[in-house]
């Protein structure tokens, strides 16, 4: 199956996931949480009390968290809106790095305007699918877009 977009580790399909996920050979199920072996994964970040700091993930977050949905704040660019549902940035991102480990792929089966495959492609790998082809537009759009780095010529002078 052709990708509708493919860049930095992020892929869209366009179409039904449940077409699409057995050409790419995923089977969806609890095979996603188990090693190699068949054994579960360890989420030993899971028994840390709220509050308490880690070396890998940061600060351990409690079970409330709190985001300022709405226009322009759950996302950064206007076309974006054009997507009936979208939900903030930060809370994608807050899900990957809280139930996902580096190198991990994730799969969005509903990717809308891209927001789940926004905050993976900053984090891990990810797939998304969607059946609207308009809404795989915006989410390559969205994907496609990228900070670019300025290096100023060695004989620029850079004021203080």
């Amino acid at each position: 199956m052709k990708p509708y977009y493919e860049h930095a580790g992020v892929t869209i399909y366009h179409g039904d996931c449940r077409a699409v996920l057995p050409e790419l050979g995923i089977k969806l199920g609890s095979q996603s949480q188990r090693e190699q072996d068949g054994s579960r994964k360890p989420k030993s970040f899971m028994k840390l009390e709220p509050g308490r700091r880690t070396k890998e993930r940061g600060m351990i977050r409690s079970n409330i968290w709190r985001y300022s949905p709405g226009y322009m704040k759950s996302a950064k660019e206007d076309y974006i809106f054009e997507h009936p549902a979208i939900f903030p940035e930060s809370l994608a991102l807050d899900h990957i790095r809280s139930w996902s480990n580096p190198g991990d792929l994730v799969l969005d089966c509903f990717a809308g305007s891209g927001t789940t495959l926004w905050a993976a492609k900053q984090l891990r790998r990810a797939i998304g699918i969607e059946i609207e082809e308009r809404y795989c537009e915006i989410a390559a759009k969205r994907l496609s877009q990228e900070v670019l780095q300025y290096t100023a010529p060695s004989d620029c002078e850079v004021p203080a």
